[in-house]
């Protein structure tokens, strides 16, 4: 009897599939999903299944309400239990004192950005980058939201930061990568390096 082989489903594809949902996992979070999926493989046909299931607008209603109904859950615990009524109070306190940052891209910056004349293809795994490239990102899951970032090698392993998170750039879903075109003239060069520290300064915002 021939034994079947079943494709496994990749992590980034699974990540993908969260995101679809709305769900981004931290570093931590990326790392405990990898193991998982090595001891309890997913294969890629229940993987399309899910996809196919998520995008029945039935289904969609179904899971929203679910996830509301679980947070009402959630919710009716904590409101039962002086310790995560303490413990919910705190994280409230911290979220008021540093609000997240919701910052508006410069305007300088952001008509670089959408203009794809300035932009060329870049393929970070070909040798290692200088520190600080700036790239754009154009992930194929999500090709209508590209997003600005930095590559830099941190102890042998190329690390993307970009305003929502820093993510060693092998976990990154399939993506396009671009950087800005070299300028040939002295003015070209010095508006290239100006948009470079400003996009590097823009993203470090987040990192503080």
């Amino acid at each position: 009897m021939t034994v079947k082989i079943v494709p496994r489903a990749k992590l980034h594809e699974v990540l993908a599939l969260l995101k679809s949902r709305g769900i981004f996992l931290t570093d931590d979070g990326i790392k405990h999903l990898e193991k998982r999926l090595e001891e309890e493989p997913i294969s890629k046909t229940t993987l399309d299944k899910s996809k196919k299931f998520l995008k029945n607008p039935i289904m969609k209603n179904v899971i929203d309400r679910a996830f509301v109904r679980r947070s009402q859950r959630i919710q009716r615990i904590i409101d039962s239990n002086p310790l995560l009524q303490l413990i919910n109070e705190r994280k409230r306190n911290v979220r008021e004192e540093k609000p997240p940052l919701n910052l508006p891209m410069p305007d300088f910056l952001r008509k670089a950005f959408h203009d794809e004349i300035r932009w060329q293809p870049f393929f970070p795994f070909m040798y290692i980058p200088p520190a600080g490239q700036i790239i754009k990102i154009v992930e194929t899951a999500n090709p209508d939201l590209p997003y600005i970032a930095f590559l830099v090698p941190e102890n042998g392993i190329n690390y993307l930061y970009s305003t929502r998170r820093k993510i060693d750039i092998e976990k990154i879903p399939n993506a396009k990568y671009y950087r800005l075109k070299d300028g040939v003239f002295q003015y070209e060069i010095d508006e290239i390096k100006n948009l470079e520290k400003g996009y590097y300064d823009f993203i470090m915002m987040y990192h503080k």
